[in-house]
Order: C-alpha cells, then structure tokens, then sequence
C-alpha cells in the first residue's frame, strides 16, 4: 500500500518496500518507526524499540533551524496524489504544517513514490524567528587523557540540537557508517568518487559534510541509505555538517536556509545486497524524479566545441553543414555551443576585443539571446528548415543570469520556452550557473520549474557542472542530463580510459544514463600524445564510442571535419546502437570487473529482469581473458552478440555472492564485446 497519513498524533508514509511513522509531541516530529522489507518480507525496523526509552530520549526527529513551534500550536493536514513537476513518476504526498502561538512554524512534505517505492521529505519554515543556524565547524577530538569516561554518559538524544531532519538511534552495535565523497569541477578534478567507511561506536563522535551516506550492518549487507538532494557540500551557499554519530545515535542535519522557505529534500532508503544493492536503490530514486523517456533522453548529442574552435566556425553554412553531417553519421541532435548568440561571453574568441561576461547579460544587453546577426543573417530559419530536412534535431547552449542572484530567472525561463515554440529546440546546455546565496538557489529552482511545467517535461537541460558552484549530481536531478567534463586533445587531456573510469565509478551512485560523456575525433593532434600507449588514436575508433554507449553520448567534434577511416568505423555501431539503446537504457547499469585503470578487464551490466546487456572492455592487459561477477541472480544464457568481438561463456559464480560468472575472451587489446543475456 502507498500512501501519506496522519492520524492522531502519527504521521506515517508506506511503500512497498519501507513504512516510517513520526509522532508529534510538544509541536516536534520523532521517529517511531523505520521498516524497510527488502531482505525479510515481515520487515526490519531500524529503529531502536521505544517501549524501552523514556520520552527524554525519543528526542526530536525534526527540527527547523529556527526551533520548534511555541505552544500552544495548531496542526493542519492535506494529501494529494498530484505531480510537483510533469517529469516525476506518481506520487502519493502529505504535508504536516505545525505552527505556534508566535505565528512561527514548519511544514514536513512526505512523497512516496509509485514506481520505487522511494520515501523523500523535505522541511518548509515560514514565520519570523531570529535564530543563527548552526554553520558546519571541525571540532577537534579530545586527546586521549589515560582517564575512563563513563560510556553511559555520552550524548543519546537530538534535544539540543537545531536543524535536524532525522534523528533515530538503531538497535544493535556493529555498524558501519559509509560516507560517500563525490567531486565535481571536473575542470580541475579527474578522480570523482570516494568512500569511507567508520565502525560506529561510543568511543569515536563522527562530523562530516556529505549528499550521500549509508548506514550497513556488515553482518546481513542490509542498509539505510541517506541521500540529500542537493548541491555537493562546497557549492552550498550554507555550510552545515550533513552527519553526526556517536554511539547508537545518528543525527541527519542541514536544512540549507537561514530563514523562511523551503529545504533541500532528502530520502532515506533501505536497500540489501550491499554496494550493487545500494547502487540499484540509487538508481531507482533517480528515475523516480526523472521518468526516462526514450525519445527524449539518452540521445546522441554532437557539439563542435570538443575541437576548441569555440565560436569563431559558428554561422549558419557551417551549422547547416554540420546537421547534415551529423545526421548521415546517426547523430540525433545537432547542439550548438556558445557563439551562436548576439552578446559575447567571456569563453568567446572575440572575449577581449568585445569585452565578453559571464554574467549580467540582460543589463549588458535586453536583446543578449537573439541570434547573433553577423553570423544567421536571417535568424534561426535556415537551421529549422536544415533540422526538417536532414531529421536531425537542434540544441543551444544557454547561460541563466547568475547576477543579482537570478533575479531574471522569469525572462531566461521565456527564453528557453521561446527556444521551444518558435524554434523547436528542446535540449538546451546550462553553463556559467553561480550558487552563492540560498536566494540564488531558489530563484535557479523557479527557473527550473517553470521551463519544465509549461514545456510539459518536454525540454531536457544538460547541466553543466564542469565549474564554478552548481547544482551537482543530486541538487537538479530533475532537469536532465550532466555534461560531466571538458576534455580535449589540444592539451592532451582527453583520454579514452579515463573517460571510462569515471563512468564506471560514478556508476555506483549516479545511473550512468544520466551522464553526458564525450568521445572525440582521434585523428587531431595525435602529435602531441607522442608514443603514449593509451592515446586517443591507438584505440579503434569504435571503441570510442562503445565507451560511452551507457551513458547520454556526447560527439565533442566538428562531425564534418571527420576522416573517412573514423566515419566508415563508427557509423555501422552508431546505427546497432540506436536499435538497441532504448533497451540498454531502460536497465539498471551497474559496474563489473576491474575499475577502469588502461590495464584492466571491465564494463557494465544492464539488468531489465528477465534481460541482460553485457558491455566488456579489454584494456591494455596483455591477459585477453577474464571472468567477470554480473549482479544477476538465477540462470542464464546468451541471447546473442549484439556488436563487437570475441567469446564469451556463461558460468557459475565463483563465489558465494556471486550467481552468475562471464568469461569473455577478446583477443586484441582496446576492444569491446556487447551481448544480450535472457533468463531462462
């Protein structure tokens, strides 16, 4: 049963998989129940039981910033099964308003979604009460003094602590908590993930800042995962610590405002399995608050940018060329970067001699986002009919004014909704986006909304977070796909392992669908690499592109400046991957084999039930046989190879945990092997 109620004093949200209930005492929220059923059907409860506790130490669950209502206090209820954005799957959501006799109060919103049976909350403050949030600060660890300290005197309840969205203490003592590190950036960082793990324990108080943390019994590999939708903690315009444990109590923190509005949500979830468990928990919660559409997402994308030309190629012969170009390849959407506007932006070629910004565009110019005149004498007409006639889509890139918080957001939201009516663009690339107050962050989420509400989902955004202070991987999972990195062979930074190792990582936490990933073309300055063995141009040109077939592709090139050789290797894939990607994208893509290093054995796996897709890489290992786990469960076989090369055998696990086995042999090194597996 799905369903948000409130009856009595009990506010209770259940999925299938979890059922948690709060009751309201002295105008504050405190978990009563946390029941999650994905190892046992008669259910966990994660919570320590309350027969046992006095009130003191049932503590306050929830706690805006600025406290808890003052008695006495007057509470309201209302429930809907209505969508918040046309993107989301069906919901079913409450909302508990608790507000005092100070006029001051707060407002818990619980969803639960149909399809994963996902439970997210998010904590709303309205009224005026003038209290300091607490900001995230390092307190040093007391040294070690050679004097006992009574374990029965550390600290059990959240009674003193403000801005609190869930606090519970959990039965049993042999935890581990996981605190997931995630970098963005990727300007100046390459290595994306991190993860570390602390034994729980009353000895050791733990204070970390983190979007993503799981709480595991090492026993069962069963977990709560905690995940906060929002920006990564260094682009937060407020900095509050996310985590504090000591003991058998944790304590889930930062609301992320300083006074009235609405906060980050955040979901708990539990999950069995361990890593690849928590991973397909992530991934379902993902697609809950973005429902994939096949025709929408996950398309190939070509951008001229990737042979850092920038704008000075951009007009309307050369795009025109481009389109037709792109389409004999099999390329789905022809997207234009920075250059094709009127205004000059700082990434400009021309940024000096025309005084290029990367903010304020509507007070330099109320006209900044026609076309540039120079360059589309006559507009946007001869692309739309180029578009029509070659069947090929058209993307922009677009910048949000950063300035004055975002105070424009209204008019860029017309302009993208202009893209979309007049035009037919419907996949616009975000760039030059600035978080730096909590302002600016909801006046962003206004834009947001608003162009996904009236195009009706319609549009897709590729946000750009390669810099700067952005919304992440989990603050604007609505809007569309990441375009994760600027990589280029100019400066040698392009390398093909190295794009396949941050898909395989990040897989793990964010559905590699929803990655922009970039393959460019390997015949431009392969002077530069010199002998690197692991240079763009010693890998088939195939294999470029199988690299980032899980993900949303990004053709980061000039698609007409391409050599015969690439076109001729990498036409006859696209079109096998376009057959099959809708299939391939509807799974759950999880990792298997080694992580991604230049010398290793490994891939992905694409779970649909009673299907299977089975991409396998073979790097420069001088091994060209491997055996690789599938998080796959019961029997199997080879449907058939869909694209490249080489053997493989179905097997069973070579280990307790693992069920199924593939051994796949390729026999040349920077080569790759696509199969489809159905249960038998």
């Amino acid at each position: 049963m799905i369903n948000v109620e409130f009856s009595g004093d009990i506010l209770t949200a259940s999925s299938p998989s979890m059922l948690r209930s709060w009751q309201l005492r002295a105008g504050a929220l405190s978990a009563r129940s946390l029941i999650t059923y994905d190892a046992d059907p008669k259910g966990r409860d994660w919570i320590t039981a309350r027969g046992v506790l006095d009130d003191a130490a049932l503590g306050p669950s929830i706690v805006p910033p600025n406290g808890i209502p003052l008695a006495p206090f007057r509470v309201e209820f209302s429930s809907s099964e209505e969508r918040e954005l046309p993107v989301h799957a069906p919901v079913s959501r409450g909302a508990l308003s608790v507000t005092g006799a100070d006029g001051f109060g707060y407002r818990v919103h619980v969803s639960v979604f149909h399809d994963s049976g996902a439970i997210i909350c998010s904590l709303e403050q309205f009224g005026t009460r003038m209290v300091e949030v607490d900001q995230a600060s390092s307190t040093p660890e007391a040294a070690p003094t050679g004097v006992e300290v009574d374990k029965s005197a550390v600290e059990t309840s959240s009674a003193n602590n403000r801005d609190v969205l869930e606090a519970f203490s959990y039965a049993g003592q042999h935890w581990e908590l996981v605190i997931v590190d995630l970098l963005d950036q990727t300007d100046i960082h390459d290595t994306l993930t991190f993860e570390r793990r602390f034994r729980l324990c009353n000895i050791q108080s733990i204070a970390e800042m983190t979007c993503l943390l799981a709480l595991e019994d090492p026993l069962t590999n069963e977990g709560l995962l905690l995940v906060k939708l929002a920006p990564l903690p260094h682009a937060r315009p407020i900095k509050t610590l996310d985590v504090k444990s000591k003991g058998t109590w944790l304590h889930w923190l930062g609301h992320g405002f300083a006074g009235d509005g609405q906060g980050y949500r955040w979901a708990v979830l539990g999950y069995s399995g361990g890593r690849l468990g928590r991973a397909r928990r992530l991934h379902a919660l993902q697609r809950s608050l973005r429902v994939p559409r096949p025709e929408r997402d996950g398309l190939l994308l070509s951008n001229t940018w990737g042979d850092r030309n920038r704008d000075t190629r951009i007009n309307d012969a050369f795009i025109c060329t481009e389109m037709a170009a792109g389409a004999e390849l099999g390329v789905d959407v022809c997207e234009i970067d920075d250059g094709w506007e009127r205004g000059v932006t700082s990434n400009s070629a021309r940024a000096r001699e025309k005084h290029g910004i990367w903010e304020g565009f509507w007070a330099a110019d109320a006209r900044y986002w026609e076309p540039r005149t120079t360059t589309f004498s006559d507009g946007m007409k001869p692309l739309i009919s180029a578009s029509k006639n070659h069947g090929i889509g058209l993307g922009l890139w677009f910048a949000p004014d950063s300035s004055n918080d975002f105070a424009n957001w209204g008019k860029d939201a017309q302009v993208c909704l202009g893209m979309w009516r007049d035009w037919g663009v419907s996949h616009i690339k975000l760039d030059g986006i600035k978080l730096r107050s909590q302002l600016s962050a909801e006046n962003l989420h206004r834009f947001f909304n608003a162009v996904l509400i009236e195009s009706q989902g319609d549009i897709i955004f590729d946000l750009d977070i390669t810099a700067e202070t952005r919304p992440g991987y989990f603050g604007a999972i609505e809007v569309g796909q990441l375009f994760l990195e600027n990589r280029y062979t100019d400066w040698t930074r392009y390398f093909p392992h190295a794009v396949l190792r941050n898909i395989w990582m990040l897989s793990f936490y964010v559905a590699p669908q929803r990655l922009r990933m970039e393959f460019l073309n390997p015949s431009r300055n392969q002077e530069l690499y010199g002998n690197d063995p692991l240079a763009p141009g010693r890998y088939p040109p195939e294999t470029l592109f199988a690299i980032v077939m899980t993900t949303a592709p990004l053709a980061f090139f000039e698609v007409s400046e391409l050599p015969d050789y690439v076109i001729s290797a990498l036409k006859p894939l696209i079109s096998i991957w376009r057959e099959h990607r809708a299939e391939l994208q509807r799974g759950t893509i999880l990792p298997i084999g080694d992580c991604p290093s230049g010398a290793s054995f490994t891939g992905f796996c694409s779970d649909l039930g009673d299907l299977a897709h089975v991409l396998v890489y073979r790097e420069l290992t001088q091994l060209p046989t491997a055996n690789l786990e599938l998080p796959l469960e019961g029997t199997w076989e080879i449907d058939r190879c869909i694209a490249g090369g080489g053997e493989a055998w179905l097997q069973r696990g070579s280990s307790a945990a693992a069920e199924v086995t593939i051994k796949i042999h390729l026999p040349e090194p920077l080569t790759f092997i696509w199969l489809r597996l159905k249960r038998c």
